[in-house]
């Protein structure tokens, strides 16, 4: 039997990416005050590039929840 690929139902989706932006936005702002290299930073980039890579599994865009600044043009392609 061959395997399924099975997707969330459009609500599950939109609530599994509110809490990963949620939780994203608040390990990027623990990384401000992490020392540069301890164990608690190496554990939040660890946690940070696990949700890109689940939003990017969710949406098809890695980069969703990345800050841009204002004067960068978001990627095309």
């Amino acid at each position: 039997m061959g395997r399924r690929n099975r997707h969330l139902d459009p609500q599950s989706a939109a609530d599994l990416l509110e809490a990963i932006r949620v939780c994203r936005l608040a390990a990027t702002r623990a990384m401000a005050t992490a020392p540069i290299g301890s164990e608690g930073a190496q554990a939040i980039q660890a946690a940070i590039a696990a949700l890109d890579r689940l939003t990017e599994a969710l949406t098809g865009e890695r980069e969703l929840f990345w800050s841009r600044l204002h004067s960068v043009p978001k990627r095309t392609g």
